[in-house]
C-alpha cells in the first residue's frame, strides 16, 4: 500500500501543493501568474522533478 505526501511548494502568499502516492504526482496550484519560474525553484529545492508531475 502507498503513502500519501502532500508538500506546500509555494512562495509568500502563492500556494503550490504537490500530492504523491507511489510514483504518481499531482500538482495543484492556487499561484499568481509569472509565478513558474519561482515554482519551479521551489520544486528544484524540494527534489521533486518537474517532469513526474502530470
Amino acid at each position: 500500500m502507498s503513502s500519501t505526501t502532500i508538500v506546500n511548494v509555494g512562495y509568500r502568499s502563492t500556494h503550490y501543493w504537490v500530492i504523491s502516492t507511489g510514483t504518481s504526482r499531482l500538482l495543484v496550484d492556487l499561484g499568481w501568474p509569472g509565478m513558474m519560474g519561482t515554482m519551479r525553484a521551489n520544486l528544484a529545492r524540494m527534489d521533486i522533478p518537474l517532469k513526474e508531475i502530470r
